[in-house]
């Protein structure tokens, strides 16, 4: 007979917030392959859009939990498609780049929208600083995409 544990509330809070990751997940990814795109390829175009600075590729691979190789190929792909230009063996989003990460932005942002309509205004101002605060305690803060 198999004995089934009583969670505790943290378990059960990841277990939610690890079903509404995957749930939206899958609808960036639609998004992301629309416009031939891998989750890789954004986290970089996001960072350096984020940064408003050239980063350097350990700044990238550190920043992000990639290997510095794996920023290496993604910034060569997103190099060949003008999306990033390197300069001084640090990586800066083109114009091509800042534009495509705004037109994703606005079309995850509409997704999110769908999602966030069940809480009140109050209910995501309390959401957005308890997930702060949980964000702060792990040490991924600004640091981290």
């Amino acid at each position: 007979m198999n004995k089934i544990i009583a969670l505790s509330i943290e378990t059960k809070m990841w277990i939610q917030l690890k079903k509404v990751y995957q749930f939206e997940r899958c609808k960036i990814r639609k998004i992301l392959n629309a416009h031939h795109l891998t989750k890789s390829h954004f986290d970089v175009m996001l960072k350096l859009y984020m940064s408003r600075l050239p980063l350097k590729q350990q700044e990238l691979a550190d920043s992000l939990f990639l290997a510095k190789s794996n920023i290496s190929m993604v910034s060569s792909e997103l190099e060949k498609r003008m999306f990033v230009e390197k300069k001084d063996k640090t990586l800066f989003l083109s114009k091509e780049g800042n534009t495509e990460v705004e037109s994703l932005l606005l079309k995850f942002q509409d997704e999110f929208k769908k999602r966030f309509d069940v809480l009140s205004p109050l209910e995501l101002e309390f959401l957005d600083k308890l997930l702060n605060k949980l964000s702060s305690s792990l040490n991924i803060g600004t640091n981290h995409v």
